[in-house]
């Protein structure tokens, strides 16, 4: 049971790192490209012009957050897990996964992003994985 609780702890701690990695990020955005006074973020419409009016630059700082973000989340899984340390990290991954595809459901997205942003993510738990043994090293 002791095992269970610090597996369960673990996946907790590694999303809640990953989640204010992505937000301490992604604020600098907030920070460089500030949306227009009074915008208000429920107006579907009203986000779709702000999205559409911001840089490239704003949409790869986005990209790295989830990089940084989910690699960090993937590793600490695995390194805080007591057993199941890869499928630990894999679960951080999915998560992360689905918290993307709902995010970019809920408003428009450039079509490119939609794309990085689903490679990245798979590709940052794949890293967090290999950061943290959980994958066999290629043999030459």
């Amino acid at each position: 049971m002791k095992e269970i609780l610090r597996n369960v702890l673990a996946l907790l701690a590694a999303a809640l790192v990953a989640i204010v990695l992505i937000a301490c990020i992604q604020a600098v955005v907030g920070q460089l490209y500030p949306p227009p006074p009074g915008m208000d973020f429920n107006d579907q419409a009203a986000v779709a012009r702000f999205m559409a009016t911001l840089p490239v630059p704003a949409f790869l700082i986005v990209l790295a957050s989830y990089l940084v973000g989910v690699t960090v989340g993937v590793w600490l899984a695995c390194k805080f897990s007591v057993t199941e340390k890869r499928r630990q990290g894999v679960m951080i991954g999915a998560l992360f996964v689905v918290a993307s595809i709902m995010n970019l459901s809920s408003f428009a997205h450039p079509v490119w992003f939609w794309c990085a942003n689903l490679a990245i993510v798979p590709m940052a738990a794949w890293l967090g994985l290999r950061l943290a043994g959980q994958l066999p090293a290629r043999s030459a």
